[in-house]
């Protein structure tokens, strides 16, 4: 599970594995061991060279590579010891800015980066050194201020883009290229300078997924992906009570007891959320 928060005036990225968490932010690499969740325990503490102190950030784990993506660039580490990464290259992305947010996800030998400066595609040819595949692209989602989030539909023939600016749909046909459909969609969640988020709800027992929610700073909004190509929205968009118009926002979907659930965080704290019809609160927020 991958969670990502970020904004113009910092990030928390995290990224679970076994019994390790992975935490980056705008003061460095953190590694936590988490055998026991209730009484985590740090056991590192890094400077990736990649994080600026306000830029935005992410992280990708690659087999026995960790991608590490900030303002400053694109970092790789070894990880083959996953408690003592060893950093092995800097790539200078050219989509990243030292104020903007950043974003990313892995489609198989591609690896996506999304920042201020629009979208390019990285070959995993030679996982070691990424390498920029054709120009930038302008998703129209994103923007200096605004959040990024990125997310692949069930078959990684779709992605979604979100940002200050709405959100975008990407049809990956030569995922090398990805190439947009449409117009930008107002979503009514996403905030020019609030942080974005995007789930797609999990396939269950061989169904296709059909629901894409977005969380920004004005809500959480919820699409019918039943045609990944056209989301339409549903209803209307939700308060959760996590997100604020300047802060970032995280969202992962998971299942509890049989039940789908939609875990938020954001400047207002975190909450958790029942998403089997209209998204429904369990219990209060928690001041995180």
């Amino acid at each position: 599970m991958t969670w990502h928060q970020a904004d113009k005036n910092g990030c928390a990225a995290m990224l679970a594995d076994g019994d390790l968490l992975y935490l980056a932010g705008n003061k460095g690499l953190a590694i936590f061991d988490i055998t026991n969740p209730r009484a985590a325990t740090r056991i590192a503490n890094i400077d990736t060279g990649a994080i600026g102190m306000h830029s935005g950030g992410a992280l990708v784990l690659n087999d026995d590579l960790l991608y590490v993506a900030g303002g400053k660039g694109l970092t790789v580490w070894d990880v083959k010891d996953r408690r003592k990464p060893l950093k092995t290259g800097t790539i200078d992305a050219g989509v990243l800015g030292l104020f903007g947010s950043v974003a990313a996800v892995k489609n198989g030998c591609i690896l996506y980066l999304a920042g201020d400066k629009g979208l390019a595609a990285f070959s995993l040819d030679d996982p070691q050194k990424p390498s920029r595949i054709g120009d930038a692209i302008d998703t129209g989602a994103l923007g200096f201020q605004g959040g990024a989030a990125l997310c692949l539909d069930d078959e990684k023939t779709i992605m979604y883009v979100a940002g200050g600016k709405g959100l975008s749909v990407l049809d990956l046909q030569d995922p090398a290229r990805p190439t947009r459909i449409g117009d930008v969609i107002d979503t009514g969640a996403l905030a020019l300078q609030g942080g974005a988020a995007l789930s797609i709800l999990p396939s269950i027992d061989g169904d296709v997924a059909s629901k894409l929610y977005v969380g920004g700073g004005k809500g959480l909004a919820v699409f019918d992906i039943s045609d990944k190509r056209s989301p339409v929205t549903v209803g209307s968009v939700y308060d959760t009570g996590c997100f604020s118009l300047s802060g970032s926002g995280a969202m992962a979907l998971d299942r509890v007891e049989g039940t789908n659930v939609l875990m938020c965080a954001g400047g207002k704290g975190f909450g958790v959320f029942h998403v089997a019809g209209e998204p429904k609160r369990r219990g209060d927020i928690l001041q995180t």
